[in-house]
């Protein structure tokens, strides 16, 4: 009797064993599955992520080729209009041929310094289009506060000389809301530029995507990303 007691118990702890040894593989073997699925979809979407990056370049170059194509078109017909214009005038040469030559040139100078300016908007337009698809918020988020510290430390660094302007009222137009500690820096800092203490008044500018731009009066101090790629873009300009 004992000795059934005892098989009998031996079965059953035996019996568990197995039970609760296949619950697990069946767990594992799920958790497993579970992982390869999450695995496969992250795959799957760095794929068509990659392949989003890549059609965006690509829609970048197409429209860099076209906006170099119209640049190039207007130039031409610039200059066309230009050589009209002074050949025009070579004929009237015995009645004042260089003033009518001083007319044309700056004539000339003017179509080429408003066709700088277009494409330099355009590419201006078109560098911030193709940031606000690539930056994602939280690289928006974290651009503005080292844009935000960036500006602190300019201003700090700028001598009270520069802050004429006795304005007790100082607008801020931000891409996103500045912390408290950030809007106290600034009201501190302008505080003891102006030697008059200031009231900031912020508004929202997505516009800028990331950054402040500061209005003191007449006085503006821009530091934000758009003013940033319009002066690269304008160095880039001016050294091609």
């Amino acid at each position: 009797m004992l000795l059934q007691l005892v098989v009998i118990q031996i079965a059953t702890f035996a019996a568990l064993i197995f039970i609760l040894r296949f619950l697990f593989y069946r767990q594992l073997n799920s958790s497993l599955g579970r992982l390869k699925s999450i695995h496969e979809e992250n795959l799957a979407r760095e794929e068509e992520l990659t392949g989003e990056l890549d059609k965006l370049k690509k829609e970048r170059d197409a429209e860099l080729a076209k906006t170099r194509e119209e640049a190039e078109r207007i130039l031409k017909v610039a200059k066309e209009k230009s050589v009209k214009i002074e050949e025009q005038y070579l004929a009237q040469a015995k009645e004042g041929a260089a003033k009518v030559i001083e007319v044309a040139r700056a004539e000339s100078a003017k179509i080429k310094v408003g066709l700088e300016s277009s494409y330099r908007q355009k590419s201006l337009d078109l560098s911030v289009e193709i940031i606000s698809r690539i930056f994602t918020d939280k690289d928006s988020k974290a651009l503005q506060r080292q844009l935000i510290d960036e500006m602190i430390e300019e201003i700090r660094m700028m001598p009270a000389s520069l802050f004429t302007v006795q304005s007790k009222t100082v607008k801020a137009r931000s891409a996103y809301p500045l912390h408290e500690k950030e809007q106290q820096e600034l009201i501190l800092i302008l505080s003891d530029k102006t030697n008059i203490p200031v009231e900031l008044v912020i508004e929202d500018s997505s516009d800028i995507i990331a950054g402040l731009v500061i209005e003191i009066g007449a006085l503006t101090l821009d530091g934000s990303l758009k003013n940033k790629i319009s002066k690269v873009l304008a160095d880039i300009q001016k050294n091609s």
